[in-house]
């Protein structure tokens, strides 16, 4: 998981404050995978198996939370601790 806080002021980029890439994926087959990210140009969106969707962005907690969903689903089942954002 990739993740940069942006120097204020944001402007139109990333109007979040952040820029981030998080991905997991099969080991065995890499082209299994989740992946989450923004870029210049592209508002947040997820990427599954070459499929491509945007999301709209509340909180960096709560799309940590979608991310981990995601790749629940299409994993299966893992605890995951994280420290407070």
């Amino acid at each position: 998981m990739k993740l940069k806080k942006m120097p204020e002021p944001y402007g139109q980029e990333f109007p979040h404050g952040y820029k981030f890439s998080w991905i997991a994926y099969n080991v065995k087959n890499d082209k299994e995978r989740v992946l989450f990210d923004n870029h210049t140009n592209k508002p947040p969106h997820i990427h599954t198996n070459g499929h491509k969707e945007y999301f709209d962005w509340t909180s960096l907690g709560e799309s940590e939370k979608l991310f981990l969903t995601r790749v629940q689903q299409r994993f299966g089942y893992f605890e995951v601790k994280l420290d407070k954002i």
